[in-house]
């Protein structure tokens, strides 16, 4: 069968099925003209491996396991075991975030005793309150870019200096699979980095790129893209600003594939 009915019948995107392939995991063969073609034995190993995935289990056990599973030599003792040890995985992790919660409960706590003792914080000679409303402008107006939009953009992150956004692995802009183009890696960068710049300005201000270079480091391969943007010279015209893009895998895995460098003009309102 073709990846596309593959995916129908599994519940599992064509991305990821051709992800699984370049793990080693699935081995599909190939028809005469060079598409692939999964034999009907395959479906209950994507099958396996999605329901493993759902779990919590790794993309490296499964691939452990696959072997074992695909011969019929993985008992239900054996599967059990492995679902009793992700258990006990899972309530170590579920105890680190529950000592992680009262770690912040105690910060917050500390800072409200903070607040009694200073006048209202503030973030670059603006008062917290309006650093807020400004970053959360700022989100809404560059999110609703039409570029933005069309590439799925989202901050995950926005404070004085800093900003973190993502954009998701899109088939319409790689030029092999899972892989994509420098153009959405270039503009993933430049939001960024344009973006962090613009937590600094006063209210009212806006702010475009004047100049930029990208250095391509490593393939943007995976899931999604992650940008980070920081200002490295703010001033009252221009400002210097830059952005690191990483590649992020399935398991949420970072590999740096790029780094920009740019200016950016600071407009006042008229």
């Amino acid at each position: 069968m073709r990846i596309s009915e593959l995916a129908e019948r599994t519940g599992v995107s064509a991305h990821a099925l051709r992800h699984y392939e370049r793990l080693g995991l699935l081995r599909p063969g190939r028809t005469a003209g060079g598409y692939r073609d999964y034999p009907e034995a395959m479906r209950r190993e994507v099958v396996f491996i999605s329901m493993s995935r759902r779990i919590g289990f790794s993309l490296k056990s499964i691939g452990e396991r696959l072997p074992a599973y695909r011969s019929g030599r993985l008992s239900f003792d054996d599967m059990v075991q492995a679902m009793r040890e992700r258990i006990a995985e899972i309530d170590g992790e579920i105890s680190a975030l529950k000592a992680q919660r009262a770690l912040v409960v105690d910060h917050i706590a500390w800072l409200r005793e903070q607040e009694k003792k200073a006048p209202g914080p503030t973030q670059k000679g603006f008062p917290m309150e309006d650093s807020t409303i400004r970053f959360t402008q700022m989100r809404q107006r560059v999110e609703a870019m039409p570029m933005a939009r069309t590439l799925g953009l989202r901050f995950t992150r926005a404070e004085a200096g800093h900003t973190e956004l993502e954009i998701p692995v899109a088939e319409a802009f790689t030029f092999r699979p899972g892989q994509l183009q420098a153009t959405p890696v270039f503009a993933a960068a430049d939001f960024a980095a344009v973006s962090a710049a613009s937590t600094l300005l006063p209210p009212g201000w806006i702010n475009a790129t004047i100049d930029a270079t990208l250095k391509l480091v490593g393939p943007a391969r995976g899931t999604l893209l992650r940008a980070r943007g920081r200002v490295i010279d703010a001033g009252r015209l221009l400002t210097v600003c830059a952005s690191d893009v990483f590649a992020v895998d399935e398991l949420g895995a970072e590999t740096l594939c790029a780094t920009l460098l740019a200016t950016a003009r600071n407009i006042e309102p008229k």
